[in-house]
C-alpha cells in the first residue's frame, strides 16, 4: 500500500465521523428549536390563564369593597341611631312618675361620683 491509499482511507473515516457529527448537531438543533416552540406556547398559555385569574380577583376585591363599604355604613348609621335614641331618652323632660325615680337615679349618682 503506499501512502496516498493509507491517507484516502483515513480521510474515509474522518469524513465518516464529521458526518456523522453534523448530524447529530443537526439532529440537537433542531430538537432546541421544537422544545423552545414548546415552550413559548407554554408561557403564553400560562400568562394568559395568569391575567384571567387576576381579572377574577379585581372583580372579588371589588365587590368585597363595596360590601365593606356598605357595611361600614350601615354600622355607622346604626351607631348614631342608638346615639341619638340614648340622647333623646337622657335629656327629655321626665314625667311626673319619671321624674322621682330620675331624680333618685341623679342622687345615687351624685353620691357615689
Amino acid at each position: 500500500m503506499n501512502e496516498f491509499q493509507v491517507t484516502a482511507g483515513m480521510m474515509t473515516v474522518m469524513d465518516l465521523v464529521s458526518l456523522i457529527a453534523s448530524i447529530a448537531s443537526l439532529i440537537v438543533a433542531v430538537g432546541a428549536i421544537w422544545l423552545s416552540i414548546v415552550f413559548y406556547k407554554m408561557s403564553s398559555n400560562a400568562s394568559n390563564a395568569k391575567n384571567e385569574a387576576a381579572k377574577g380577583i379585581d372583580a372579588s376585591v371589588q365587590r368585597l369593597e363595596k360590601l365593606f363599604d356598605k357595611l361600614y355604613s350601615d354600622t355607622f348609621s346604626m351607631m348614631k341611631d342608638t346615639v341619638s335614641d340614648m340622647r333623646r331618652h337622657i335629656w327629655s323632660k321626665p314625667s311626673k312618675e319619671n321624674g322621682e325615680l330620675s331624680q333618685l337615679i341623679k342622687q345615687e349618682i351624685e353620691s357615689q361620683v
